[in-house]
């Protein structure tokens, strides 16, 4: 496998079930394809977007933090998986549908303003692939622009 189609960069915003809050990643050498259609609704016409991410574990990094696939905790309900990875990378991250993914490298900043600047892809599935010759973590995703009503 090469790098050649991993060139793009995400920023994962996670939500933290504990302190109420999204932490934030930014993962780099990713491969993130997605695509916009319309489709008619009972409002009318609406525009919809929906792709898939490909973090790849032989090239993705997390900025300033080595291999995004070491410090990825597939398994963080249990405290003893948590605290094995928590010693092995200074903070792990896990996905979840209140998790949310912005294309590009974004700055920390409140969701109201990252919802008017950006277009703000929701997770909707997660699969780990960390088996055979193409080892990578999809995820899927969907436009989603009114993620704050959601969380509620």
């Amino acid at each position: 496998m090469n790098d050649r189609f991993f060139k793009q960069t995400i920023t994962l915003f996670l939500f933290n079930k504990k302190e109420q809050n999204f932490d934030r990643f930014v993962i780099n050498k990713v491969y993130f394809r997605h695509h916009v259609s319309t489709r008619m609704t009972d409002n009318g016409l609406i525009n919809t977007s929906a792709g898939s991410i490909t973090i790849p574990c032989e090239f993705a990094e997390i900025k300033d933090g080595g291999k995004a696939i070491y410090s990825y905790n597939a398994n963080a309900n249990t405290i003893l998986d948590f605290i094995l990875n928590g010693i092995l990378a200074e903070k792990t991250w896990t996905l979840n549908g209140k998790s949310f993914v912005i294309e590009g490298e974004i700055e920390d900043m409140p969701y109201n303003e990252l919802a008017q600047k950006y277009t703000l892809h929701r997770v909707t599935s997660v699969q780990d692939n960390r088996k055979g010759n193409l080892q990578h973590i999809k995820i899927e995703v969907e436009q989603w622009r009114d993620l704050a009503l959601k969380l509620k």
